[in-house]
């Protein structure tokens, strides 16, 4: 058996058989799942050919942004393979000597750069993919799982069928945070680029103590959204500013267009100043939400890949979330 392993990285000839292997993994889902390489990150990509043909790819990234358990820490994404774990260890494990090579101690995957591009495995399939929502075959945990990975993180969706909450506690939080300054209004798209450069610095400084959070540029930022404009409709994109028109909070949600046989809506992104004036912020921007989808005959709100701890989760309980998906993150010392 000739087993050879190739570095790649893109504009040159060979990276298009980077780009190709996708295709040849989902012939039946009419669409392979999109490319998305993080080149501000990327060191190198890699192809396992087996007797000549390709098994399986990955890249390997290094973000001086992110360290785990205190460590130097590189990051494995972009992951594809034909189902054969003993073959795919060959990658891998030349993936993670690299990765040692260049000063790393841990290593993690999947994670295509940071946690603002695609991250993480799906541990099930029992539903259909939403809009945004990444593809993989199921597989892929095994193979790293066989390689000495270990879960370090877990996720879910929840789902959300019940969800037009109102009570006097709420209510009683808006007053407040009314009487602090606290004004609602929606995304103006007028004016995108502008509120844009309202929003970044708030989510990154909301986001600052968030798992595995390393900062984004404000061109990074603005491009990846602008990328998505044409799926936003800002009834779904609710604001909250203060009395000097700053914005303290937001919340982002978008039309499921994926399902054909439902109208849900997926909240993607909330946030708010970490400041204490403000807390309750994001149950009253999911209050509002929740009504105006209600209002609009939404059959669900899909709450997007929440980690699994007390404090993701507590919003999309209080409007009677149960989940829907569940997703893995993997790590390893190298």
């Amino acid at each position: 058996m000739d087993i050879r392993i190739i570095s790649t990285m893109p504009g040159e000839d060979s990276f298009q058989s980077f780009q190709d292997l996708k295709n040849k993994l989902y012939p039946e889902s009419g669409s392979a799942p999109s490319e998305q390489l993080n080149e501000l990150y990327l060191h190198t990509c890699y192809m396992l050919f087996v007797d000549g043909n390709l098994i399986s790819r990955a890249a390997l990234y290094f973000n001086p942004g992110i360290r785990y358990m205190d460590k130097p820490t590189a990051l494995i994404g972009n992951y594809e393979s034909f189902d054969n774990p003993d073959l795919s260890q060959h990658l891998l494990n030349h993936i993670s000597k690299e990765a040692k090579n260049h000063g790393a101690e841990y290593i993690i995957g999947p994670m295509n750069g940071s946690t603002w591009d695609h991250y993480r495995f799906s541990t099930h399939n029992d539903y259909p993919n939403f809009l945004s929502e990444p593809y993989h075959h199921l597989y892929y945990n095994q193979h790293f799982l066989s390689n000495g990975f270990e879960t370090i993180a877990t996720y879910n969706s929840s789902i959300s069928i019940n969800f037009a909450v109102q009570d006097e506690r709420l209510l009683s939080i808006e007053a407040k945070l009314r009487e602090n300054g606290m004004r609602l209004r929606n995304l103006d798209m007028n004016h995108f680029d502008k509120e844009l450069d309202k929003l970044y610095s708030l989510i990154n400084d909301s986001f600052e103590s968030n798992f595995l959070f390393s900062p984004i540029s404000r061109e990074y930022f603005n491009r990846k959204y602008l990328s998505i404009q044409a799926l936003i409709d800002p009834e779904y994109v609710i604001i909250a500013e203060d009395n000097e028109k700053n914005i303290i909070g937001f919340i982002f949600c978008y039309r499921d267009l994926y399902n054909t046989e439902q109208k849900n809506l997926i909240v993607k992104t909330l946030a708010r100043s970490p400041e204490k004036k403000w807390s309750g912020l994001g149950l009253i921007l999911s209050m509002h939400l929740a009504h105006r989808a209600k209002q609009n005959d939404f059959d669900s709100l899909i709450y997007a890949y929440l980690k699994e701890d007390a404090n993701s989760q507590y919003t999309s309980n209080v409007f009677g979330g149960s989940s829907y998906k569940k997703y893995a993150l993997y790590g390893k010392e190298i």
